[in-house]
């Protein structure tokens, strides 16, 4: 996973959170903390994969691919949750690629093509690949076998990263957070009540 795509979620004003400052030294909230993290953890991923996939023309299979966290940071009521995605984005593959006619298109966000002239789907790497000239670039066979004029060489065409989706570098950026971010925090807070009544029942301190 990468680091450059790197998204916080702040924990300090979740006032459901408050009475517990009465109940527990800050020792002891930590504790609290990790047990609620450890909990919101396993639904982060399919969070961020149905809010992206109900907007964009991506599978949430995929999308969890390139999702890890949350992790916590800081302590008390001082926490943060981090999320990280994947730094490579995915191929064009991923956005239902189609031919019109001598051009590729790609369905990235629901209902609109993105148009990429003389793209195509062909084989690279053993792999079905969306990919288009690299007129900057000569084909190394041609240029080997002194051809005259050697073909453009190929280079693979992506769609947007999962974390560029995310971030805000689209459309519904705003919104997907905000709905993740609040999944985050009732997950924790379920998960914080949870360890607090297994606590209650004896099974830890």
């Amino acid at each position: 996973m990468g680091s450059a795509a790197t998204v916080r979620v702040e924990f300090s004003g979740l006032d459901q959170l408050r009475p517990l400052q009465a109940l527990v030294d800050p020792q002891g909230f930590a504790k609290l903390a990790a047990a609620g993290m450890r909990y919101a953890s396993g639904s982060v991923p399919a969070a961020v994969a149905q809010q992206i996939s109900q907007r964009y023309a991506i599978s949430s299979s995929r999308v969890k691919q390139d999702v890890a966290g949350p992790s916590i940071r800081g302590s008390g009521y001082d926490l943060e949750a981090v999320l990280r995605f994947s730094r490579r984005p995915p191929t064009g593959m991923q956005f239902r690629p189609r031919m019109a006619g001598p051009d590729l298109r790609l369905t990235v966000e629901r209902g609109k093509q993105t148009t990429v002239r003389h793209g195509f789907i062909g084989q690279a790497r053993g792999r079905t690949m969306t990919l288009v000239p690299d007129q900057s670039k000569r084909y190394k066979a041609d240029v080997q076998a002194g051809r005259a004029k050697p073909r453009a060489a190929l280079k693979v065409v992506y769609g947007q990263s999962i974390g560029a989706l995310y971030l805000g570098q689209s459309r519904h950026g705003e919104e997907i957070r905000a709905n993740v971010r609040q999944r985050i925090e009732e997950r924790f807070a379920t998960g914080i009540e949870r360890e607090l009544s297994r606590r209650a029942r004896g099974f830890g301190k």
